[in-house]
């Protein structure tokens, strides 16, 4: 008998936290899916909505070769680099700005264009990996984007502070390559609104 009760004193705690578990898990699910949806929408600056699976992007007219028209998310498909008075970079480039591929290198936007469309590119990644330094880099400096398909130099033309949601307002007519990471940097402890941002344009051969 004593065995029966000590086996019973067990499973009926156990059974407890076990159903307690299961509503907290329940119960916390829609804010858990809330913040991660709104930290992925400041993220990406409040981009305009895009669709991945249907990512297959408009070719450019004046492509050496059109790399891009098959580019899938997940695919690394260039290297960005760049030199300060304190080091070089050469970060691994990846279509899409999913968790997983930041852990791996910069993440393009699909929301915008590809080097060699003639428009604007967003270019991510985090401030403590990948884009440690950005902050080095000031206007005159070049950065390479080196492509599958091309390579391509942009020269540096300003850096800014702002608004993640407020950051990509404007449109350019012309080939330009946005930098960007989560601004004040280093900061871990709370959510970053917003962005330190790196624009360099175009140097046409």
């Amino acid at each position: 008998m004593r065995k029966g009760n000590n086996v019973r004193y067990l499973i009926v705690p156990l059974g407890f936290t076990l159903l307690a578990a299961v509503f907290a898990a329940a119960f916390l699910r829609p804010f858990l899916k809330a913040a991660a949806a709104e930290w992925k929408a400041v993220w990406v600056m409040n981009g305009p909505e895009y669709n991945y699976e249907e990512n297959k992007l408009l070719i450019g007219e004046g492509q050496k070769e059109n790399w891009q028209e098959d580019l899938t998310v997940g695919t690394q498909y260039g290297e960005i680099c760049w030199e300060t008075e304190n080091e070089t970079k050469k970060i691994p480039l990846y279509y899409g700005d999913r968790e997983e591929l930041l852990d791996l290198g910069a993440g393009t936007y699909p929301g915008y264009g590809l080097p060699g469309q003639g428009t604007r590119i967003l270019a991510g990644a985090h401030d403590a990996t990948y884009f440690s330094g950005l902050g080095e880099l000031k206007q005159g400096d070049l950065v390479k984007v080196y492509t599958i398909g091309d390579s391509f130099t942009y020269e540096v033309t300003k850096t800014e502070i702002a608004d993640a949601a407020q950051a990509f307002a404007e449109k350019e007519e012309q080939e330009q390559l946005i930098l960007y990471t989560c601004y004040p940097f280093g900061e871990t402890e709370q959510t970053r609104t917003q962005r330190y941002l790196v624009y360099a344009d175009l140097q046409k051969e």
